[in-house]
């Protein structure tokens, strides 16, 4: 797997910056993937969602109390974003502290939990894997995220190998 980061100017802001992942070959970024498959059907959410980012990047920084934490294992940084509670859009994402995010992918969540349903199963275990390549690159200094929340790193960033 190969992934690219891209920065989300419009959204970054002097609290938060915001990125997303274009995997391997796709031409559309995780983060378009979302916006594409969800504002038909839940258009309201995904506009609620949409302000609520940019809040965090100009106003408020990525709060933990935006996010349902260690959504995927206890060591990644993946975390889901929503309206509100009630609502059921969940939009995955990585979360390094309040200055950092990268946007995934997500979508209705109608089971209890995320695992009980194989697409959003799928869209989590995706991010997980980013993780852990982006913890592999902190780890070898071939990716830093520094204290603005700025991302530096290659263009992109490959596995050695596939675990999967």
């Amino acid at each position: 797997m190969k992934i690219s980061l891209i920065k989300l100017d419009q959204f970054s802001g002097r609290r938060t910056n915001f990125y997303t992942v274009a995997v391997d070959d796709d031409d559309k970024s995780l983060f378009q993937h979302f916006i594409e498959s969800n504002l038909e059907q839940h258009g309201t959410e995904v506009r609620n969602l949409l302000m609520r980012i940019k809040t965090m990047g100009d106003v408020t920084g990525a709060r933990e109390q935006f996010f349902k934490l260690r959504e995927g294992k206890a060591d990644d940084a993946v975390a889901a974003l929503y309206d509100i509670p009630s609502k059921k859009l969940r939009l995955y994402c990585l979360r390094y502290g309040n200055c950092t995010v990268i946007l995934g992918d997500g979508g209705p969540k109608t089971t209890r939990t995320y695992n009980e349903d194989e697409n959003l199963d799928g869209k989590v275990r995706l991010l997980q894997r980013i993780s852990k390549l982006l913890d592999n690159g902190i780890r070898n200094r071939d990716v830093r995220i520094n204290e603005d929340g700025t991302i530096d790193c290659d263009d992109e960033i490959t596995d050695e190998y596939e675990d999967d």
